[in-house]
């Protein structure tokens, strides 16, 4: 599995590799956890960190 070089992302993304094998009724649970892992990340990515941010 490639990687986005961020470390929460990719591993809320390994979630997917044993979907296969899971009922059906298990996915919608393991779709939304990452997505909720994307949204956060997302949200924090406009926050610069370091002196003079507010």
């Amino acid at each position: 599995m490639s990687t986005t070089g961020h470390e929460g992302i990719d591993e809320a993304l390994s979630g997917l590799e044993d979907l296969a094998d899971r009922p059906v009724t298990e996915h919608l649970a393991v779709y939304d956890a990452i997505h909720h892992v994307v949204r956060a990340t997302l949200a924090d990515a406009g926050r610069a960190e370091g002196p003079g941010t507010p």
